[in-house]
């Protein structure tokens, strides 16, 4: 009888212990599933892609999405330190657009032209790179690879505008002087680093009956008779057009550059005869980080992040996947 009871108070007493830790046990176990199930699909991040000319969304891995990004935005013969900056920074820039659930076209997080971030296929790469393609893209995955998950935070939150350009005109612009936002950390810098770029000094020579009908063409009401009726009202902090009056006109200094389709909008006009010739300085808009400054910085020994850090004010280098 005592024999039966010792064992029925064991069977009680393993039965009170099942009944009272299965349920923190099972809580622990769900706990660690969502943990790697959140992991996971934070390291799977799937940007969607508007493709224009297939004219459809394609949904692409972030990461494998960089990729096509960085062969089509920035030389790969450029040091890989400056193929790391481009990488966080348009990480950010595609990251921060799902984050913010900022559409393009009212259907994509980002496209494949420079509207957003250029983009190729892999197709194209031998196209781009020939015989040294497998030697390019190695460079470009070890430049996505060592900075996998990484982006720009200010104050505490992913940048939402990480901008970027081939070469400055020696400054970068201020995004309040060129766009109609304002960013603390796109501020005007010092880009000495693009000197020297292939695209940092070009002549356009436009004859004034050209120039004219180009402008009132577009700018209907502007009623502009000769290259006299043309102002430049406001210059940026590195010299660019801010503002420009068309005969009755007045409009942005970038609307100007893409009117004449010239590099920048950092434009020396002069009439020299029955022409109009610009002296254009720099190529792109000239906010955020200069492609070219960023190659030179990264070969005169400077580390992705002291690149950013000079073109980006203020920002931090973070894990994004933890937002």
């Amino acid at each position: 009888m005592r024999y039966v009871l010792k064992r029925f108070l064991l069977f009680m007493l393993i039965f009170i212990f099942i009944v009272f830790s299965l349920p923190l046990l099972v809580l622990n176990l769900d706990k660690s599933f969502s943990k790697e199930v959140s992991l996971n699909s934070k390291e799977e991040i799937v940007v969607k892609l508007y493709r224009h000319d297939k004219d459809k969304v394609e949904e692409i891995n972030l990461e494998k999405y960089l990729e096509g990004v960085l062969a089509a935005e920035m030389p790969a013969t450029f040091d890989i330190e400056a193929l790391k900056a481009q990488a966080v920074a348009s990480r950010t820039y595609a990251l921060s657009k799902i984050i913010n659930k900022q559409k393009v076209h009212d259907i994509a997080d980002v496209c494949d032209t420079v509207h957003s971030q250029a983009y190729m296929d892999e197709e194209d790469y031998y196209n781009k790179f020939g015989s040294k393609k497998d030697e390019y893209i190695s460079k470009i995955k070890q430049a996505i690879e060592e900075t996998k998950g990484e982006v720009l935070i200010y104050n505490g939150e992913i940048v939402k505008n990480a901008l970027y350009f081939a070469v400055s005109s020696g400054v970068t612009e201020e995004a309040s002087e060129v766009f109609s936002f304002s960013e603390p950390y796109l501020q005007s810098v010092n880009s000495e680093f693009d000197q020297d770029a292939p695209n940092a000094y070009k002549e356009y020579v436009f004859s004034e009956k050209e120039f004219l009908n180009k402008i009132n063409k577009k700018y209907k009401d502007a009623d502009v008779d000769s290259f006299d009726d043309v102002k430049i009202l406001e210059y940026t902090t590195s010299g660019s057009i801010g503002k420009i009056k068309l005969g009755e006109e007045v409009i942005r200094g970038l609307d100007f550059r893409y009117l004449f389709g010239v590099n920048s909008s950092n434009i020396d006009m002069e009439k020299n005869g029955e022409n109009i010739i610009f002296k254009v300085k720099g190529y792109g808009h000239g906010v955020g980080l200069s492609q070219w400054g960023a190659g030179k910085m990264a070969k005169l020994g400077y580390t992705y992040d002291e690149i950013l850090k000079h073109y980006y004010s203020g920002v931090e280098i973070g894990d994004g996947y933890s937002l």
